[in-house]
């Protein structure tokens, strides 16, 4: 049973015939996939410096740009029963590539999932993951944390920065829209893109 599958269930079978086929991959085959961000978007250039801060940690960046080359690897591997999906990104821009790495775990009894963004796990979000009627994959936090040590602590929602995003297939390929957002200060990141498998 492939990660997502063991997540949805029987909502996996709903899913668009090509992001079923994107999905499938097996634990220990990484899969590498190409494609270009039409667009990556800041919000205020007053959150510049948080996003530069971010860079080390592969968490985010600052960078913004039009038709951006990019490269995502997956890697699916088994962990204490859990799937851990290391989702590693880069960014082919002009000057120099950016990176944005995140590792998913899900459980496959409680059908539960989080994202950790960054290297590290120090930051996490439950996600909340369904298939849309037109068969689409959407995916949102729902809360968030940090890890200080042994300890997590959830963060407070006047800090709780919101990502959602959404993924259709459109003839051959995989189209897909990601918002970061805070409810008080806007936008943060915004990335449209495409990708063939």
């Amino acid at each position: 049973m492939h990660y997502y599958e063991a997540l949805l269930q029987t909502d996996f079978e709903r899913l668009h015939p090509l992001l079923k086929k994107r999905y499938a991959e097996q634990p220990g085959k990484p899969l590498r996939i190409t494609g270009v961000m039409h667009h990556i978007e800041n919000g205020s250039p007053l959150l510049t410096p948080a996003l530069k801060f971010a860079e080390p940690t592969k968490f985010m960046f600052a960078n913004e740009g039009q038709n951006i080359p990019f490269e995502l690897e997956t890697n699916v591997t088994i962990e204490d029963g859990n799937y851990v999906i290391y989702w590693n990104r880069t960014f082919y821009f002009p000057n120099e590539p950016k990176f944005y790495d995140t590792e998913m775990v899900i459980d496959p009894i409680t059908r539960q999932a989080v994202d950790y963004n960054g290297q590290g796990r120090l930051f996490g979000s439950r996600m909340d993951i369904r298939v849309t009627a037109e068969g689409a994959l959407w995916m949102q936090s729902t809360s968030q944390f940090v890890r200080i040590g042994n300890q997590r602590m959830t963060v407070p929602k006047l800090m709780y920065v919101k990502g959602a995003a959404l993924e259709w297939a459109e003839d051959d390929h995989i189209c897909m829209a990601i918002d970061v957002y805070h409810e008080k200060i806007g936008r943060i990141k915004r990335y449209i893109g495409e990708y063939t498998l």
